[in-house]
């Protein structure tokens, strides 16, 4: 064993230098037994990881839920229910929807709770035209209107032929 401070040799039993006077740490194997101090954080690992991303899927669900409750309208399935209420209206104007498959329907906001819906659609013979019809969000019940102008030419030709 060697002094720190003058490289001097020593006896293992030295507790100091007789040179320099430094004093010497034990040796490893004789040191009192005391615990090593922990180092690690206390929340550290994996629960730490855990925690993160339970507050992460919390914040996200949140920021959906408000996403979604800003209007009836972007409710999760209100294309589908749109849909609906513009094949029952078609109907009920005369236009044989059996005859068409809607093949994609998308809202758009114009003003505050009212939306243009664009669709295309697939006639029997299979062509493909687009149109459009306004929608009305209200609180008893959505509203379905239909543009004649803003129809496909062959459901405008069923909207105003002679029944």
């Amino acid at each position: 064993m060697f002094c720190t401070q003058c490289g001097t040799p020593l006896e293992t039993t030295a507790h100091a230098c007789p040179v320099c006077g430094a004093e010497l740490s034990p040796p490893s194997h004789l040191h009192t037994g005391l615990p090593k101090p922990n180092t690690t954080p206390p929340h550290g690992g994996l629960w730490g990881w855990g925690a993160g991303a339970v507050l992460l899927t919390c914040c996200l669900s949140l920021l959906t839920l408000a996403v979604l409750k800003n209007g009836l309208l972007e409710d999760f399935g209100m294309e589908s229910i749109v849909e609906q209420l513009f094949v029952d209206l078609c109907e009920e104007n005369g236009i044989p929807m059996d005859e068409y498959v809607i093949s994609e329907l998308e809202l758009e906001e114009v003003r505050a709770n009212e939306y243009e819906a664009h669709f295309t659609i697939e006639t029997e013979w299979g062509e493909i035209e687009k149109g459009t019809f306004k929608v009305h969000d209200r609180l008893d019940g959505t509203e379905v209107t239909l543009m004649p102008h803003r129809l496909p030419p062959s459901m405008q030709r069923d909207l105003f032929s002679p029944r």
